[in-house]
């Protein structure tokens, strides 16, 4: 039986398999109002990013609706 060829391809969900989640365990305030929206997406994403005590989260509304797609999934 012939072997099926391996692709060293890795699409972007096969990427998030790889990836190391990053832990924040004391930080409890975070100012991303002048941040990239890259930094905003990834700390608003839990498979990338814990933040177990967070409290305080200040952004701007702009960047935070681009971040979520509109607040949808």
């Amino acid at each position: 039986m012939p072997q099926s060829p391996i692709s060293n391809e890795l699409d972007s969900n096969d990427n998030e398999l790889y990836s190391t989640i990053i832990k924040f365990p004391y930080l409890t305030t975070l100012n991303l109002q002048y941040a990239h929206r890259d930094y905003i997406e990834q700390f608003l994403n839990d498979k990338k990013t814990h933040l177990p005590h967070l409290t305080k989260l200040t952004v701007g509304y702009y960047e935070l609706k681009t971040a979520t797609r509109n607040f949808t999934n």
